[in-house]
């Protein structure tokens, strides 16, 4: 550990590795991720630096080629973005072609695994058999050989190569000074082993890594500020600035690379001892690497400079850089200021992927009418963006179906270039009227008192995440009720907390001032008074 961070070694040598099922398996996420790169780490794209963008695809099984990468003496830093389990690096599924040989062969090894569950769990494997035969249309021959020994054994060796288990790292020579897991349950360092530790106390050179103790959201910014580590900031620094409660660091949070961003710099210091320094931060907006700007528009956030919504406004506008408008956006977001909806328009027809994905994200948590011609623009515009275009149709559920449907409706008739636009307004209003008539039944649910306690909190308990805006009167109703179940009541209060960016704050907070001052429960009055801090803070 000594040698390693004696060295004074560069980052000047990243690879990228993503697997299957994750959101980087979105092209355009994964295209707007290079970019972003790009602009973060400048120095890592000229020549003598050593830059790779690895897909699961590209090579099967993957497992080999990122291996290897991970040995290579002279990595810096690996960041891999797959599914993950604590003992387990998911990377590819069964190979993919459309040629019709490998095609079943596929199904053949799948419904192979189906007979050998069934078999292990003593269920009748004849009757197993007839069942996938008759469900899927397969011949049972397809089936027969699933418990021969030596087919079992050659199937289990294919699905051990599909991915990198913590055998394959206990063998390995790891040396990428910094690896980051984005993924599930990878840095699960309470367990007795785990594949972050596998990475740490291997023979090689790396130092630290990244890793999420539980299940981990897809679809956030794993590389925000990732830039300044050419600056010379330590993994911790970085890491206080971008964690999830899921996210830590295991091995050593006090490496850094050489500070090739800028040797005048010392951005280590700059962030402890000057972060209330407003007009340091100010300055540092005219710093030519974008994620110190980044940084420098964080900074006066966190000082709550007077006036910094206006100033992400004019910055979002002017900025060539796709980190730098995201962070704009992300806190106009987080700042819940009405200018956010000023910049949506621009937001979801922005060129960096991430923007755009995010944009829908916070038009739908808002659950303002005011962010439904910017959902609409993206569902209508961005349909081949896959995570994109998830997030425009989940935004969709949460806002005014009426005012969707004629928003719809309105830029279809305006734009009049979709060569499916029959197909495409028949589906966007299907997909409208689906989302209206679950959110009714959802809510009814609720509000019938003949309903089953458990079926209200788990309907109850869907506001966490689906913050519909048009649920907070009636759920306001429900919380203020002193004739329903006490528990449900608090339930409710609790899940109202989770629209700390909805537009319905003020009703939210208004309902449970009337609740505290009703002084009912003592249980009530304490859920009220944190969802209203929540709320207000």
């Amino acid at each position: 550990m000594v040698r390693l961070k004696a060295e004074k070694n560069p980052l000047n040598d990243l690879t990228v590795a993503r697997g299957h099922g994750y959101n980087s398996e979105a092209r355009e996420a994964w295209s707007g991720e290079q970019l972003a790169l790009r602009e973060q780490l400048p120095d890592l794209f000229r020549p003598g630096s050593y830059v790779r963008f690895y897909d699961y695809g590209m090579q099967y099984p993957a497992k080999f080629p990122y291996l290897s990468a991970t040995q290579r003496e002279t990595a810096d830093v690996i960041l891999f973005h797959h599914h993950g389990a604590d003992d387990t690096q998911y990377l590819n599924g069964y190979p993919e072609g459309s040629g019709v040989n490998l095609s079943i062969d596929n199904v053949k090894r799948y419904l192979r695994s189906k007979i050998v569950t069934a078999y292990e769990r003593k269920k009748d494997v004849e009757k197993t058999k007839q069942d996938y035969s008759r469900s899927l249309g397969v011949p049972v021959a397809w089936m027969e050989d699933a418990l021969d020994p030596e087919v079992m054994a050659q199937d289990s060796l294919f699905n051990a190569r599909m991915d990198i288990h913590l055998s394959d790292i206990h063998a390995l020579r790891p040396n990428a000074r910094f690896v980051m897991f984005d993924a599930c349950f990878n840095g699960s360092f309470h367990l007795e082993d785990c594949i972050a530790d596998a990475y740490i106390f291997g023979e090689g050179n790396t130092v630290v890594t990244q890793g999420n103790t539980v299940n981990t959201i897809q679809d956030k910014w794993p590389d925000e500020y990732l830039g300044v580590l050419a600056c010379g900031v330590r993994i911790g620094q970085w890491a206080r600035h971008v964690h999830f409660l899921e996210t830590h660091i295991i091995g050593d949070p006090t490496y850094r690379f050489a500070n090739t961003g800028d040797s005048r710099l010392d951005l280590n210091k700059i962030l402890v001892k000057e972060k209330k320094n407003v007009a340091l931060w100010h300055r540092m907006l005219k710093h030519p690497l974008p994620d110190v700007q980044a940084m420098a528009l964080r900074k006066l956030f966190e000082n709550q400079d007077k006036g910094l919504d206006l100033l992400l406004q004019s910055v979002y506008r002017s900025s060539p850089y796709g980190v730098v408008r995201m962070e704009c956006l992300k806190l106009l977001y987080e700042m819940n200021s009405p200018v956010l909806f000023e910049i949506l328009p621009l937001a979801v027809d922005d060129s960096y992927e991430l923007v755009r994905r995010f944009a829908v994200i916070y038009a739908g948590k808002t659950g303002a009418d005011e962010a439904i011609p910017a959902v609409v623009r993206s569902l209508l515009n961005d349909r081949l963006s896959a995570r994109v275009n998830y997030q425009a149709r989940e935004a969709a559920g949460l806002l005014n179906p009426d005012k969707m449907l004629a928003e719809i409706q309105k830029q279809t008739t305006e734009g009049a270039y979709w060569v499916d636009e029959t197909d495409l307004l028949k589906a966007l209003t299907t997909l409208i009227q689906r989302g209206a008539a679950s959110w009714e039944n959802n809510i009814a649910v609720v509000l019938n008192k003949t309903s089953k306690a458990k079926d209200k909190r788990f309907e109850i308990g869907r506001h966490r995440n689906q913050n519909y805006a048009r649920s907070v009167e009636p759920l306001i109703t429900f919380m203020l009720d002193a004739s329903q179940d006490m528990d449900l009541r608090i339930r409710t209060v609790e899940a109202l907390s989770w629209y700390n960016h909805s537009v319905k704050r003020p009703e939210i907070i208004a309902a449970c001032e009337k609740l505290i001052a009703a002084n009912e429960n003592s249980r009530l009055v304490d859920e009220a008074v944190k969802t209203k801090n929540r709320l207000i803070d």
